[in-house]
């Protein structure tokens, strides 16, 4: 029996997802310079919307930070509960326990997300000559799927200008989201040896800002907002799309309890995120669905809830979600 027989064991992990774009605009070259306005006063008819606006007050920016766009405003690291996969190959019942670890960081330019699976546990029992190396073959697999579901995904916010643009009614769905989250254009993904550049038009929104205070959230998105997408992928990877292809984004509020895998968690406030492209939404990068629960006074993530609708290929379904929770 060789290594192949078992390559379909399957480590279940996000697809990486959600760049946590924060809003900021410098003095020179976002909020005044784009609408004429100072951050604080109001002056002109470019930010008539938005009135008397101080992003250090309203979207929680700190305040020495504000200028500065290479300034790290948010960064955390939550680690998933346990994954458990198990079955049977070749005459062997298998079972590979793994944990991935998540790393945010993020500037109002542009947001970073490591992720790295472990594998914490593998066995494997057989009867005869197959149980004297299946337990090798199986440990071998999963760390290399391991390795292959591990990486990087780098995510470009829209240039500011463009974004307030947007924000001041240049598109109506995207009208006033100036804290709870900016958008993304361009996001570079490395995964294993997989890797794809995926641009986004006019933009995605794939989470919200826990810096924002929770009144700043609810006024910005409401019960429920959707966005209308489209996507262009560049990539020679199979598991990406090809070409050009238009979805949608639907944020919206739900239960701030968070339930996954027997832990209970109570946050703050809490948002889901859907995404619907032709073909299934991992194919330009993004979950089919993320929850994201915030604590408002600590200003980070309780946890996130992240699943994919990329099908299995052994077992021929999609597997229960994944579930992050705070370090």
């Amino acid at each position: 029996m060789s290594n192949a027989n078992f390559t379909n064991i399957y480590l279940q992990i996000l697809t990486i997802s959600g760049a946590i774009l924060l809003s900021s605009c410098s003095m020179e070259t976002g909020f005044e310079a784009a609408t004429g306005v100072s951050r604080t006063k109001r002056s002109g008819d470019g930010a008539r919307d938005f009135g008397v606006f101080d992003f250090t007050k309203e979207c929680g920016i700190p305040a020495d930070k504000l200028d500065d766009d290479n300034a790290v405003m948010f960064e955390q690291s939550l680690t998933s509960l346990p994954i458990k996969i198990s079955g049977t190959q070749m005459g062997a019942n298998y079972e590979v326990t793994t944990q991935a670890k998540l790393n945010i960081s993020s500037t109002s330019k542009r947001a970073t997300q490591v992720v790295r699976v472990n594998v914490l546990q593998t066995s494997a029992n057989a009867p005869g000559i197959i149980g004297w190396f299946a337990p090798g073959v199986v440990k071998n697999t999963a760390e290399k799927q391991a390795a292959e579901n591990s990486g990087t995904r780098t995510s470009d916010a829209l240039p500011q200008k463009e974004w307030l643009h947007l924000v001041d009614g240049g598109n109506a769905e995207y009208k006033g989201l100036l804290c709870a989250g900016q958008g993304g254009r361009t996001a570079t993904i490395q995964e294993g040896k997989d890797n794809a550049v995926i641009q986004y038009s006019p933009a995605v929104i794939s989470s919200v800002s826990p810096l924002a205070p929770i009144e700043r959230l609810r006024k910005e998105l409401g019960k429920s907002r959707t966005f209308k997408i489209t996507v262009n992928v560049q990539s020679s990877s199979p598991g990406y799309a090809s070409g050009t292809v238009q979805g949608s984004t639907t944020v919206r509020e739900v239960s701030p309890a968070f339930e996954c895998q027997g832990t209970t968690k109570q946050a703050d406030i809490a948002y889901e995120f859907l995404n619907d492209f032709p073909g299934g939404a991992y194919k330009v990068g993004l979950p089919k669905r993320q929850v994201m629960y915030i604590d408002s006074k600590k200003k980070k993530f309780v946890a996130i809830i992240n699943e994919d609708d990329k099908v299995d290929p052994q077992l021929k379904k999609t597997l229960p979600p994944v579930c992050l929770v705070s370090d």
